[in-house]
């Protein structure tokens, strides 16, 4: 409903490039750029995660906290929280929208920008491919053991970081 004349106005956030499970990461949006206008609002929609804990002037849905919007045209930043969703839900999408009014009442004059981020799922690296190893080694009888005798192999036996 707004035409955009962009006056190089472009949306910001500090989204975390890779995601922890579980973890509860502070957000915030912004714009840059634009006209003199301060009358700005924002939109965005997570597929995965939760929204939580809005700043000031900001709304989160109800029951699915999964998008957050402006409540009032007089700010050009917003803040709110993210929890990460949990170990093996692989990458979360993220739309956000931002729009700067000039307030004339009309849809001209305004300038908005959208971007999607896309944030992978932490994943460790591998532990080392470590070759396996004994140590501990004792030979039974020892050192002088008959030609006829018996021997017994004792060791402590180490595959990666496991012992056997």
């Amino acid at each position: 409903c707004h035409t955009n004349n962009a006056n190089g106005m472009s949306a910001t956030h500090n989204f975390t490039a890779t995601y922890m499970p579980g973890i509860i990461y502070s957000v915030g949006i912004n714009l840059n750029g634009g006209s003199q206008s301060f009358n700005g609002g924002f939109n965005v929609v997570v597929d995965k995660g939760t929204l939580m804990n809005p700043g000031p002037g900001v709304q989160i849905n109800t029951p699915t906290s999964d998008s957050a919007t402006h409540t009032s045209r007089g700010q050009l930043g917003w803040d709110f929280e993210w929890m990460a969703p949990n170990t093996g839900s692989g990458t979360v999408t993220v739309e956000i929208a931002v729009l700067q009014a000039d307030a004339n009442g009309f849809n001209s004059g305004d300038s908005w920008d959208r971007l999607t981020v896309t944030i992978p799922e932490f994943t460790p690296p591998p532990p080392p491919n470590d070759p396996p190893k004994a140590t501990s080694v004792a030979i039974t009888p020892s050192p002088e053991a008959r030609t006829d005798a018996d021997l017994s192999l004792a060791y402590t036996y180490k595959i990666g970081r496991a012992h056997v």
